[in-house]
């Protein structure tokens, strides 16, 4: 739990309340038992680094950005935010060479082991910075680099920005700030929030969700029981799948002739995919919204966490044709986002929902990835890995789309609800919906197929076979018969 408000005064700042989505992500934060959900992990190996100037590049950032010294507490039951004028940024070191002759799989074994004890050691939420670094040098040219950090400050547009910042930092060419310290900072975008006039999207909300009767659970299909009961199924899993650059680009191009974004394109895909797994014609999900308003000024400056998850209802019917009805999906995006700011629990109590959610599952499109960032911004004499990220949430399934050359679909799963296997079939059935979707917008949707030709032989292979059985008769009949020739047995 938070800590009462308790602060030395010649340490506090600023204080002020919290934005809708930090409210629900240290609710689940504080409260979740699965694992720590919202505690956001970054690594890359760097070659040609110099280590003194790397950390005073992340402590100058540190010092820049007030969000990046904020802490979390309560004063009279209410969650507050609370800025510390100073903070210094936590380091750790380890030394590594002596490893250097290990072969690389016991290597990658260490460092998974060294990634996820960071990780399994949580941050403090009262007492910023919430973030801690760690560097491992391999060999004297080689560093591996873990980041760890809680949701709770960045969003997936500040990430790359911060990390730009410490680069150029590092390479002695971070320009001064467009506006002046102090001028735009995260709580003029809190009270940018509660100055808003909410009736106006109220009315949208409830107009938009009228008629869903029960909410869309993917993990209701997807798990068994014994999986949730089973005590090694915990915590999150990671399955990437990736689209190869010519069916990315033919997606790109689907997308221009169409008029909709990439974006709309595999909302579609998942919504199609809802629609066969549930067995229902109107579907529900969650999708991140940006959330940076163009009437707030510096806004795309700003680090912090601006992000929104709102519902997106999809109804599929199978006489429409594909391109209409992604036209219809891609209305719906544009029009939502007059109305982005409206804080979930809000529109899902109007839909009548509050108690068990619209949805389960979430889709993310990220067009700023930190690979581009690191290149971007990448300072003479470093050279980058892949980057790898982790961020788990507390929906059971996560669906994040990394928009590069070649399309990248990480699907980050609740181990209680999900097996890797299931998750592998969805992410092959995804990638065949976008391929189908995409290879003719005139066709229906009930023209679409799930299932590969393979599937469908199977499944014809299992319902047609040399075995028969004997004629059917209705349960009451059976039971009839049951009490013509034994009267006297008991019925239950």
């Amino acid at each position: 739990e938070l800590d009462a408000l308790s602060l030395p005064a010649g340490q506090l700042e600023d204080l002020y309340p919290l934005s809708p989505m930090q409210s629900g992500m240290l609710f689940h934060s504080v409260f979740h038992t699965d694992g720590d959900i919202y505690l956001n992990q970054v690594r890359v190996d760097i070659e040609g680094l110099d280590v003194t100037r790397f950390k005073a590049a992340w402590q100058a950032s540190v010092d820049r950005h007030e969000v990046l010294r904020t802490g979390f507490a309560v004063r009279e039951g209410e969650p507050l935010q609370w800025v510390a004028k100073s903070v210094e940024l936590p380091f750790v070191e380890h030394d590594w060479r002596d490893r250097a002759n290990h072969v690389l799989a016991k290597q990658g074994r260490d460092l998974e082991t060294l990634a996820e004890s960071e990780h399994a050691s949580g941050l403090d939420l009262t007492r910023p910075p919430l973030m801690r670094l760690t560097l491992v040098r391999l060999t004297d040219d080689k560093h591996h680099f873990i980041w760890t950090s809680h949701h709770l400050l960045l969003d997936g547009w500040s990430t790359p920005q911060l990390v730009g910042e410490v680069l150029r930092h590092y390479g002695g060419n971070c320009p001064e700030p467009a506006f002046p310290a102090g001028q735009f900072r995260y709580r003029n975008f809190i009270e940018w929030l509660q100055n808003r006039d909410t009736k106006v999207s109220e009315a949208y909300w409830r107009e938009r969700l009228r008629g869903i009767a029960e909410p869309t659970r993917l993990a209701g299909v997807c798990s068994t029981p014994s999986q949730n009961t089973e005590s090694g199924n915990t915590g999150y899993g990671k399955y990437t799948s990736k689209l190869g650059a010519a069916v990315t680009e033919e997606l790109v191009r689907f997308s221009r002739r169409e008029r909709v974004t990439l974006n709309t394109l595999v909302q579609a895909a998942w919504a199609m995919l809802l629609n066969r797994y549930m067995g229902k014609q109107t579907v529900v999900f969650g999708a991140t919204v940006a959330g940076r308003p163009s009437d707030l000024p510096g806004a795309e400056h700003l680090l912090g966490l601006f992000i929104n998850t709102l519902p997106v209802t999809a109804t599929l019917k199978p006489e429409q044709e594909i391109g209409a009805w992604l036209r219809d999906l891609q209305a719906q995006n544009v029009a939502s986002r007059e109305h982005e700011h409206t804080p979930l629990y809000e529109i899902q109590r109007w839909a009548g929902q509050s108690g068990q959610g619209l949805f389960d599952s979430i889709l993310v499109f990220e067009n700023y990835p930190m690979d581009e960032a690191l290149q971007q911004s990448l300072p003479g004499g470093l050279v980058f890995s892949e980057v790898r990220g982790r961020e788990d949430t507390n929906y059971p399934m996560a669906l994040s789309v990394i928009q590069t050359d070649a399309l990248r679909l990480e699907y980050g799963y609740a181990r209680r609800h999900f097996s890797e296997d299931v998750v592998s079939c969805i992410a092959v059935r995804v990638e065949r919906l976008l391929r189908q979707i995409t290879r003719d917008s005139t066709r229906r949707l009930g023209d679409v197929e799930l299932l590969s030709e393979a599937e469908r032989a199977q499944l014809k292979a299992w319902g047609v076979n040399e075995r028969r059985y004997g004629d059917a008769e209705p349960v009451h009949r059976l039971i009839e018969r049951q009490v013509e020739a034994r009267p006297e047995a008991v019925a239950l």
